[in-house]
């Protein structure tokens, strides 16, 4: 009902562009409740609030902030409207710099699902980028030995994907550099 009233998606988003810290946190974990209400995801979309979100991630020095504001975004990626808006606001390097910097278990899981959900649903367009991304590969190899069991798990698909796209690419490549096989009968 809440996202509903005109007034009260904007009043959030002011929250989190000029608030103090802490009205900041709350507006963020209101936005993350509405969203449990499907109606509400597309209300957060067109109010703008993903390249809010990524200014936050971006300008903030607190890891709070920053892991709530990586919350709303895998929340709002789990879909694909949200995963297009978040791809055409150029997150794609600020969530890999973030997941190799951040210390925070919760923040780097949420950069886990981020990254999935795009694969997912975006996958012809991301997963190429995500390849060309060592740091990214190193982050979700400590992510196996470091995670959570919920981001361990969430890591590994990350990386099945991206090792699959790998083996296609080169498997393809092997085909046209080394001529078809060609048997000799000897008998």
């Amino acid at each position: 009902m809440i996202g509903k009233i005109p007034d009260a998606i904007p009043a959030l988003m002011e929250l989190v562009r000029d608030g103090p810290d802490r009205a900041k946190k709350n507006a963020l974990v209101a936005i993350l409740s509405l969203l449990m209400s499907p109606e509400n995801h597309w209300r957060v979309l067109a109010a703008g609030f993903v390249p809010l979100l990524v200014n936050l991630l971006t300008s903030s020095q607190r890891e709070d902030l920053i892991t709530d504001s990586l919350a709303v975004l895998a929340t709002l990626a789990e879909k694909l409207d949200g995963t297009m808006a978040i791809i055409s606001a150029g997150t794609l390097p600020v969530i890999a710099e973030v997941l190799s910097s951040l210390n925070s278990r919760p923040a780097k899981e949420y950069c886990v699902s981020l990254l999935l959900a795009w694969c997912i649903n975006d996958g012809a367009d991301v997963v190429p980028l995500l390849v060309k991304n060592p740091s990214l590969m190193v982050a979700l190899y400590s992510l196996l030995t470091d995670g959570t069991p919920r981001a361990r798990k969430k890591a590994n698909s990350l990386i099945r994907i991206l090792h699959a796209f790998n083996e296609k690419g080169s498997s393809s490549l092997m085909a046209t550099a080394l001529p078809p096989e060609q048997f000799i009968h000897v008998w």
